[in-house]
């Protein structure tokens, strides 16, 4: 997990410390394994939050949603993996990003992710973002220079820049803030599933266990969900 002390301006040194606290558990999660029966314990392999936190699932459905940074070379590796999961991933489930803001440069990336979704591009853009910052090792730090990025990209560097400061993106960054200090958000990458329950990144061993473990908590939440009514 990348947490907000470990939060520095170079790309370089945020490699450094991968094996610390569940770094690397992180690391194994994406080392190819076979899937086996297990029975996922409260306390180990998630915890509860309570009081539970509202979530924005539809009606019938289970949020799963994941806290993340651009800047976070974990949050980027399990990229792929949470793509191949939604793809499979129970009908019941909806799987919701929330950019984290824990360090002064990661604000600009979760203004960043808001205006890429106001302006509906995030299907593109996102992943396009993601490889800049991590394959390219392009700094994109400041409003400045991301509306000069995505205006390579065909965005109109004016027409980002105006929705980045809009009312509407200021919002939901404030949305954010506040459901990170709901969920005590410390590091990233976090998912969290029905405002209830929080993944243990420690206790994952591997891809196929990471969704194994959503699908059990999103099916855990949809029957708690069936029986009241």
């Amino acid at each position: 997990m990348y947490r907000r002390s470990q939060y520095l301006p170079s790309f370089a040194r945020t490699l450094i410390g991968l094996c610390v606290i569940s770094l690397c558990a992180v690391a194994l999660l994406f080392v190819a394994g076979t899937a086996t029966a297990q029975k996922f314990v409260e306390g180990t392999h998630y915890t509860r939050v309570t009081p539970a936190i509202a979530t924005d699932a539809p009606e019938g459905k289970v949020e799963v949603r994941e806290f993340f940074w651009y800047g976070c070379p974990h949050c980027y590796a399990i990229e792929p993996h949470l793509n191949a999961w939604k793809r499979s991933a129970p009908r019941e489930a909806y799987f919701i990003r929330t950019p984290a803001l824990l360090g002064e440069k990661w604000v600009a990336h979760a203004y960043t992710y808001y205006t890429l979704s106001e302006l509906e591009m995030l299907d593109k853009m996102h992943p396009l973002f993601f490889k800049a910052l991590h394959v390219d090792r392009l700094r994109l730090n400041t409003k400045s220079r991301i509306a000069d990025f995505f205006g390579e990209h065909g965005i109109d560097p004016a027409t980002f820049s105006g929705v980045y400061s809009s009312f509407s993106v200021k919002t939901r960054i404030k949305k954010a803030e506040r459901l990170a200090m709901a969920y005590q958000i410390k590091g990233v990458p976090v998912l969290t599933v029905g405002g209830r329950y929080i993944v243990k990144m420690a206790s994952i061993g591997s891809a196929r266990q990471l969704f194994d473990l959503l699908d059990y908590l999103v099916l855990k939440e949809h029957t708690r969900m069936k029986r009241k009514k």
